[in-house]
């Protein structure tokens, strides 16, 4: 269901060292504000992100490595882990099946919905998962792509970035790629290619080697988002791809990465933490840190010892495969002192050396689905009174469970999709049926209230 939290994909203003705290940024200010320092590429400590361009520049670059793997754009996406043939670029195309290996889903194949999401005429449907109104709906333009562009470089790019987001080390995305849609709108640019000050392009993309942030006017990005998308789906997720292989990237209201980069798909996923996630980049640098815990995000904190209630529930749990052993790990928010993260080594810390979310930056991804989304999808009319079999369709079976009750008592055999009310042998009288959707990942600590749905009938039986 829509509106069930608040909008996300806000930039992080993060003050360096010593004054270092992390706040939303106001595109609407005159010059967009500063981004989060970007994943450190190997070397030196990263920096605070310059401020953006008049319209509403965002902030923050990644650092990364890995290799890339699979899926053609419109075509089959493979098996997680395996290779899968290059699909063509046609607007109707969705993922294929994936092994889910060690995501906690059911190890079988699932084939996605038979869903036809409707993008747009000038679009590309990456990932059809369901209706758009309880989806995550996760938006992407690409800036310096010139109209030949557009089916060659444009696509290639877009499935770099594909191409290992249903795979085990992705796990968030494999477990939960039915609870997004992905669309890519196809906008020309005059000229081909990004460059270090704003070019002839659509979004007056540019970049910057020394804070490594890549840049674009956000208002044309919505503008074309607004003009483009069907106003059917509400957009969650706004990303840009820049036709370009410098270390250009950024985290901000507006999740920005270079896609000629070797390392696309991992800067993708980092700045993806930070712009759907609202995480801090886990990484130091040569200062002390002095802030305000308040000011922190959910996967960094000044408390060495308890988290400041962040991540105490995950300490001492071994993320394995994964980030390892969770703890306090001094280092983090840009200061090698005073600021500490979750795990020794993840995606927003040393991406090269691990591709994985720590345990907390995993929960509090799918805590940022459920906000957004219900688990049931469609279910029989609430005011249905007569014997009948009762249907709830959920996002996936194979994440979400049904557990179904009589009068209070649970049914422990009924677990499918539909519940044969008169198979029952129910006295007569007035009877309430329940149906509990419920996602039980292990990945989730704590309140779990937002992770299930309760549909019940009143159903009279003569």
């Amino acid at each position: 269901m829509r509106g069930k939290g608040t909008s996300w994909g806000l930039g992080l203003i993060v003050a360096l060292c010593a004054a270092s705290c992390s706040s939303d940024s106001d595109s609407g200010s005159p010059m967009g504000a500063s981004g989060a320092a970007g994943a450190l590429p190997q070397g030196g400590a990263g920096t605070e992100g310059s401020a953006g361009q008049s319209s509403g520049g965002t902030g923050n670059t990644g650092g990364l490595g890995g290799s890339a793997a699979v899926g053609g754009i419109g075509g089959s996406a493979g098996m997680a882990n395996a290779g899968g043939g290059a699909g063509g670029s046609g607007a109707g195309g969705i993922g294929g099946s994936v092994d889910t290996g060690d995501s906690g889903v059911d190890e079988q194949p699932v084939e996605p919905p038979p869903y036809e999401l409707d993008c747009g005429t000038d679009a590309i449907v990456l990932e059809s998962s369901g209706p758009p109104a309880n989806r995550i709906n996760y938006i992407i333009v690409g800036d310096g792509y010139d109209e030949a562009d557009l089916d060659t470089a444009y696509v290639e790019h877009l499935e770099e970035m594909l191409s290992p987001r249903f795979t085990p080390e992705f796990e968030l995305y494999l477990r939960y790629r039915r609870f997004i849609n992905i669309c890519a709108l196809k906008v020309a640019s005059a000229q081909s290619g990004i460059n270090e000050s704003p070019g002839d392009t659509a979004f007056d993309g540019y970049g910057n080697d020394e804070s490594r942030l890549g840049y674009i006017n956000d208002d044309k990005v919505n503008d074309a988002i607004d003009e483009l998308l069907p106003a059917s789906i509400e957009v969650d997720w706004t990303a840009v791809v820049l036709n370009g292989d410098r270390w250009w990237n950024s985290g901000g209201r507006i999740m920005v990465w270079s896609g000629g980069h070797p390392d696309a798909a991992l800067a993708a996923q980092h700045e993806g933490g930070h712009s759907f996630q609202r995480l801090a980049d886990e990484y130091g640098g040569n200062c002390t840190f002095s802030g305000d815990e308040s000011d922190m995000r959910i996967n960094v904190t000044m408390d060495a010892t308890n988290t400041a209630g962040k991540w105490s529930e995950w300490l001492e749990f071994d993320h394995s495969p994964g980030t390892g052993v969770q703890g306090t790990f001094e280092g983090a928010q840009y200061c090698d002192r005073g600021a500490y993260r979750p795990s020794d080594e993840s995606v927003m810390n040393s991406l090269w050396e691990s591709p994985y979310y720590n345990a907390i930056s995993r929960e509090q991804g799918v805590r940022i689905l459920y906000e957004k989304i219900d688990p049931i999808d469609s279910s029989t009319p609430a005011g249905t009174s007569a014997v009948q079999t009762l249907n709830v369709q959920v996002i996936d079976p194979a994440v979400i469970k049904l557990e179904w009750s009589v009068d209070g008592q649970v049914v422990a055999s009924a677990t499918s999709a539909d519940f044969d009310v008169a198979a029952q042998g129910l006295p007569a009288g007035e009877h309430v049926i329940a149906a509990r959707a419920y996602d039980d990942t292990d990945w989730v600590r704590g309140d779990r209230a937002e992770l299930e749905q309760t549909v019940q009938w009143s159903i009279t039986v003569p």
